[in-house]
């Protein structure tokens, strides 16, 4: 039964958060435009082969897969280009939830044999309809064999792009998840590895010494309400200066996003934007503190409540905990939460997966 708790009506600004892109599928499209796959690979991938690639055969080649659990799945980022002429797969696994997949290696070579299935079969029809508009007639055996003969798979360098806050604590190969107890089967283990690229490893310094769209971003998501102004203001610059208009258009849609984790409504979130395209961040910077003081006293405010309900002997975490579950009650932003209880957001978002009695 649907609780009662869920029908009440929720702040402006969480409304307008549904009818929105959600974040994986703004990332996704961040991330279409060849400009944001550049810049990611020249600055974060530490490879001799990135200085040979051409980066004006960069595209998006788009993939459809089919597995066993779940159906037709959207192969996340797959781009074509080539290295001193040599066609090369960029495989891009875009991980943006909180929790940390043990298994990603399995989970990233399945969608690459998926790729080179997909690939092989495009290949060996086209090879086939040549053969036979060159013969003028029926393939036979040898004319198949013939055709696997000139088949070779391309190479796939698969990246892992983490935005999360917990440590990445994965393998990056898959070898690392195999046990083998017999050592005459170490050789038949697949050798695989990924590339990872994880936000959190990365020092607020390199960061900021990186001139980069994605550094910059990179350096936005990861600051808080006292710093979320100035590094807002530099990744526009950066913008301004770097992307095309289409890839600005795309990154307001973000940034209007991520300033209404603050409790900003839209058309305010939209102005603000607007302003820090001319280097004005007094807006930005006056709402957020406006909004994170009134999230203080509400906080407080909640507090006092739920600490006489409970009683005086209650910890300083349980109060924290109970007055983000009312805060989730009311529907407010997991930022907006985790600003005034001081709680992880991870921590809330645990919370918030939790049933209600109401709804139990």
């Amino acid at each position: 039964m649907q609780s009662k708790k869920a029908n009440k009506k929720q702040p402006e600004h969480k409304k307008t958060l549904s009818n929105t892109l959600s974040g994986d599928k703004l990332y996704r499209k961040l991330y279409a435009h060849p400009k944001m796959v550049e810049d990611l690979i020249q600055n974060f991938v530490k490879e001799r082969f990135v200085g040979h690639i051409d980066f004006s055969t960069l595209k998006e080649h788009k993939t459809r897969f089919v597995t066993d659990r779940d159906g037709i799945r959207e192969s996340d980022m797959m781009f074509e280009l080539k290295i001193k002429d040599e066609t090369v797969y960029f495989y891009v696994l875009l991980e943006f939830q909180s929790t940390v997949d043990r298994f990603m290696p399995v989970r990233m070579l399945t969608y690459i044999m998926l790729f080179y299935q997909d690939w092989l079969k495009k290949q060996i029809e086209y090879k086939r309809k040549l053969k036979q508009k060159e013969k003028k007639g029926t393939l036979d055996e040898a004319d198949i064999e013939a055709i696997y003969e000139t088949i070779k798979l391309p190479a796939v360098f698969p990246i892992l792009l983490y935005n999360g806050d917990r440590k990445w604590t994965t393998p990056s190969e898959l070898k690392e998840l195999i046990g083998v107890r017999y050592e005459a089967l170490g050789k038949y283990v697949p050798n695989f590895r990924y590339y990872k690229i994880i936000e959190n490893e990365f020092s607020l310094g390199s960061k900021k010494e990186i001139k980069s769209i994605n550094a910059a971003m990179f350096r936005l998501e990861q600051s808080g309400a006292k710093d979320v102004s100035k590094y807002a203001l530099r990744l526009t610059k950066i913008l301004m200066k770097e992307a095309n208009s289409e890839l600005r258009k795309d990154f307001k849609l973000w940034l209007n996003q991520l300033i209404r984790g603050y409790g900003v409504k839209t058309s305010m979130a939209n102005k603000i934007i607007k302003n820090l395209e001319v280097g004005d961040v007094t807006l930005l910077e006056a709402t957020i503190k406006k909004n994170v003081e009134k999230a203080k006293t509400e906080g407080r405010a909640e507090g006092r409540v739920e600490g006489k309900a409970e009683g005086r002997a209650e910890g300083a975490e349980k109060k924290a905990i109970d007055a983000a579950k009312k805060m989730l009650e009311l529907g407010d932003d997991v930022k907006k939460i985790s600003i005034v209880t001081g709680l992880p957001e991870a921590k809330i978002k645990t919370l918030a997966k939790r049933p209600t009695k109401d709804a139990a």
